[in-house]
């Protein structure tokens, strides 16, 4: 009776906050709709506030109140109550919420109503999930005497830290390694002595961050990409039990989802697998909710949102299996569930998540195999599972399906032929049947003009370097702690090698046909990235973990306190503006762009841009992988020595200094980008007044093409002397005369080219250079093209056009 006090408690806070947020909303004149973008039913922001800012309360008491109840001796129970006490205190975030609320008139000065009250929202959500990890960390990971540490040889207990972990590390049974060739090593009861009903926990834990996301995301943005396509087939398969949408689209039905520019004319796509995995909670909540017009695709995405907290759980397990301790699982759990690219793309409608959880069955599987040959068949089921999602990947269920057939075999070489075997076959299938032939040939076009596309070996290696390093598709942008994924590699290669084996194998061979199908731009402008690479990115979280047991200590404590803080800054922006999820083709991230243009400052070309490379793309990726290559390979051959633990100062700094090593490097980033001068600027980033991007979905660089008169500009930082200013610039003419280009510094005219034009109407490229005296300052550079015509519809088509690839500067004293 007592443990229900604080819940009854908490349920009837909640109800009285949204009683109260309910009638004050039309009495402080707050509007009934959003903003230009937001879901345009009147009345949904005053209930969602109403409902979705109480409920979260009670959601994480309850889970606070589930870690009370699993604690199985004092000092687990005494972490899980201190957790519990904190929740209690966090109620005055209600009282926080119903200030803003009723303060938003003054505020209304400094920041939009819905801005700010969704930042509050996301901010207490946000809050509440760290209290309860963090309670969850103190009650289970922090634990126990030490009695080895990782120098120990004995088979199947590397890793291990406490008393209780050896205890259950010995009576688990025998590892994959225990055998002499060397089986997929999965340890067998691995996690038997963690506390019964954490992985409930954990999946709750992660759920309930979606859960309460998702909402706000639906309603302050509209479906991108093909989000729209998979809910209009699984609209048509709730009413009518056929995926042909062309009668729901001439009934303008794709209104309850898609409120942004329509193209009924091109939504004739048809998919079966993807909306029938969606079918069962878009029907639950559209029956439930009939009146709430979001309730289909809110039912479709918290679906989504499941797989993504049964996957983090699942990658929780497999470390478990392979060896690693709980902490180190905990860790990975913690990277994957709470970061991008899992918690952004659990609030949007791709089937990258339940491909993803898919996969991580199937491999842990894998490691049942030959065992238990009941396995083999869960292996079939997830190979299935995945095909029948998106036929893109096929590779995924390939592979699966590779590595179960030489597993059964239980030869190592036969292992790694099956593997190249498997390769060389999808390798032919793509060079020798049809409808791939088509996509090595082909050349972009412009008003009917063509531009030849560069070399296709560089496209490719851009493009699979750019699924991890780029600064607006790329795995490490959003997710940096991925990056010690290369040091983990060769730590946990000497334990569990035919699993590192199955977990790169599956992941490289997954990206190579992901840039076989020259998906080079990756469509940011569309999809929440690294959208892409989601579907293997759990499938790094063993090696992470991995690196993140061996490597505990000041150092790593350091790096991960600055991932920490800009993954979960990063997260929070892309939470409270979730448009921002969405990058232009621009070759810079959308957030650093914005950041940057308020501060006056280019805070985004330091960072690698593999859509537009740059000197500064090759320098930072050199000394990153100087910087990994060091440390990966000391892990490799050296055991760590004494034992850090798993708390502050060996995986996270403590608040002062990591407060202060934040803002030393947050003050060194913007002193650089404030006096570092300019090297290159990429047209496609810079402001304009008038063009078009060009070279999405090609396999050209993104370029701006000018089809009228007009101009772009950018802030450099110049150094006194001389700058050379050499642009990178194409015209074309039908008419026989040229485009002229004019570059001006701060409004000042430098120099005037006529751009040179290639014969028949095609686009000829130029080098156009000049030199302009300089200061130490931030100028503003000027592109100004004119003398462009556009009349296609004439006879014949009378164009004048021009494109702008790059500007680069030198600084000459």
């Amino acid at each position: 009776m007592t443990r229900c006090r604080p819940l009854a408690s908490s349920l009837v806070a909640a109800l009285l906050t949204g009683w109260l947020v309910h009638r004050l909303w039309p009495r402080l004149g707050l509007p009934a709709l959003g903003h230009p973008g937001d879901a345009p039913f009147p009345g949904l922001w005053r209930w969602f506030f109403a409902i979705w800012v109480p409920a979260l309360f009670p959601v994480f008491t309850a889970l606070h109140l589930r870690l009370v109840r699993l604690a199985r001796d004092d000092r687990e129970a005494a972490a899980a109550n201190r957790g519990l006490d904190w929740d209690r205190k966090s109620y005055g975030g209600l009282l926080l919420f119903v200030l803003v609320l009723l303060a938003w008139r003054h505020l209304g000065r400094f920041v939009d109503w819905r801005l700010g009250l969704g930042a509050v929202y996301v901010g207490l959500l946000f809050v509440k999930t760290l209290g309860l990890v963090v309670t969850l960390y103190r009650s289970f990971v922090l634990e126990g005497p030490v009695i080895q540490d990782d120098t120990s040889d004995e088979p199947g207990t590397a890793g291990i830290r406490t008393l209780e972990e050896g205890r259950g590390a010995r009576e688990a049974g025998r590892s994959w390694v225990d055998e002499p060739q060397d089986r997929l090593p999965l340890t067998a009861g691995a996690g038997a002595d963690d506390p019964p009903g954490l992985g409930s926990l954990l999946f709750a834990t992660a759920f309930g961050l979606y859960i309460f996301l998702s909402p706000y995301v639906v309603t302050a943005l509209s479906t991108a990409g093909d989000e729209h396509i998979y809910l209009l087939n699984t609209l048509r398969l709730f009413a009518d039990g056929d995926v042909d949408i062309s009668t729901i689209v001439a009934r303008r039905e794709y209104e309850r989802f898609y409120w942004g520019r329509a193209t009924p004319e091109l939504w004739t796509g048809r998919f079966l697998g993807f909306p029938a995995l969606l079918l069962p909670g878009y029907a639950l909540i559209t029956v439930v909710l009939p009146r709430y017009p979001l309730a289909g695709r809110l039912g479709a995405t918290w679906t989504i949102g499941l797989f993504g907290a049964f996957l983090s759980v699942q990658a929780y397990r497999l470390c478990r299996e392979l060896g690693l301790s709980r902490g180190a699982a905990t860790w990975g759990w913690i990277v994957l569930a709470f970061t991008p690219p899992v918690m952004t793309n659990a609030s949007h409608v791709y089937p990258e998540l339940p491909a993803a959880c898919a996969v991580l069955w199937g491999v842990r599987a894998l490691g049942r195999l030959p065992e238990r040959p009941r396995a083999a068949a869960a292996v079939v089921a997830a190979a299935g599972f995945i095909v029948g999602l998106k036929l893109r990947f096929a590779a995924l269920g390939l592979g699966l399906l590779t590595a179960a057939a030489a597993r059964l075999t239980g030869s190592r070489r036969r292992t790694v032929l099956l593997l190249i075997g498997a390769v060389v076959a999808a390798g032919l299938g793509f060079v020798l049947l049809r409808p791939f032939r088509a996509l090595l040939g082909g050349t972009g076009r412009v008003a009917g003009i063509s531009i030849p596309p560069p070399g296709q070996a560089r496209f490719w290696a851009i493009a699979g370097l750019g699924l991890f390093a780029d600064q607006e598709f790329g795995l490490l942008f959003y997710a940096p702690q991925f990056v010690l994924g290369a040091i983990g590699l060769p730590v946990l290669a000497r334990r569990r090698p035919q699993a590192c084996l199955v977990l790169v194998g599956l992941t490289a061979f997954y990206l190579i046909v992901l840039v076989r199908f020259r998906w080079i731009q990756w469509d940011a402008g569309w999809t929440p990235p690294p959208r892409f690479v989601l579907s293997v990115a759990p499938l790094l979280v063993p090696l992470v973990a991995a690196a993140i047991e061996r490597g505990r200590g000041r150092l790593l404590a350091a790096l991960n306190t600055l991932w920490v803080v800009w993954t979960s800054a990063l997260a929070a922006v892309l939470a409270v503006v979730p448009i921002w999820r969405y990058n232009g083709l621009i070759g810079r991230s959308t957030v650093l762009q914005l950041a940057g243009g308020a501060l006056g400052l280019d805070l985004a070309r330091f960072l690698p841009s593999l859509r537009a490379p740059t000197a500064w793309t090759w320098v930072v990726l050199a000394l990153g992988a100087l910087a990994l290559g060091v440390p990966a390979w000391r892990c490799a051959r050296s055991s760590p020595v004494g034992e850090p633990g798993w708390g502050e100062g060996a995986v996270l700094l403590r608040p002062g200094r990591a407060l202060g090593l934040v803002l030393g490097v947050a003050a060194l980033w913007l002193g650089v980008a404030a006096v570092v001068p300019t090297w290159s600027v990429e047209a496609e980033a810079m402001s304009h007044t008038g063009g078009i991007q060009f070279g999405s979905y090609a396999t050209q660089p993104i370029l701006w093409v000018f089809q009228r008169d007009g101009e772009l500009s950018e802030r450099i930082v110049t150094w006194p002397g001389q700058t050379r200013i050499t642009i990178r610039a194409g015209g074309l003419t039908t008419i026989g005369r040229a485009p002229r280009m004019t570059l001006l510094l701060d409004g000042r005219p430098i120099q005037s080219w006529s751009l040179s034009v290639g014969p028949g109407g095609r686009w000829e490229e130029g080098l156009y250079t000049t030199r302009v005296p300089t200061g130490f300052g931030r100028p503003i550079v000027t592109l100004r093209l004119a003398d462009l015509v556009d009349r296609r519809r004439a006879e014949p088509p009378q164009l004048q056009h021009a494109y702008v690839d790059r500007l680069e500067f030198r600084w000459e004293p």
